[in-house]
């Protein structure tokens, strides 16, 4: 075994990696390398392709007003921070909006208010993963 991604000929970890057999003594560079290039260097080119597509939509300079990485984050991945919203059952009854043959007084509709009223933290976040495949609302909330 040499210096060279295994499964791939064609790249050598090290200059002159088809030259440089492993032994127990470059064992752990070995395996550095190999790590590094495979977490590192094989991804390079989509990061920075989405760094290039988040900078067009987002410019850095656009993103100096927020305070913190965390409000950064609610706004781009959802926000966390809702826990009022969940427990509040008539802003849950304006924004989930009763219909095909359900209304706002219908025994299911009310006991499903109730049940979402009852959820915690961590059901709340599978219940929406399970409902629209993300486990926060949108910024901003309901």
């Amino acid at each position: 075994m040499t210096f060279v991604l295994p499964g791939c000929d064609s790249v050598e970890l090290r200059k002159n990696g088809r030259e440089i057999d492993v032994d127990i003594h470059n064992l752990q560079e070995f395996i550095d390398l190999v790590l590094h290039y495979t977490f590192h260097e094989t991804i390079k080119m989509q990061i920075s392709a989405f760094k290039k597509g988040f900078n067009s939509i987002f410019p850095i300079e656009s993103l100096k007003p927020f305070s913190s990485a965390v409000e950064l984050e609610d706004m781009i991945c959802g926000t966390t921070k809702n826990d009022e919203e969940w427990k509040n059952p008539s802003l849950l009854m304006e924004n989930i909006v009763p219909s095909l043959g359900y209304h706002s007084k219908s025994s299911e509709y009310l006991n499903f208010i109730k049940f979402l009223t009852e959820l915690d933290q961590a059901e709340r976040r599978m219940f929406l993963k399970f409902v629209t495949g993300s486990p926060r609302l949108p910024h901003g909330g309901f």
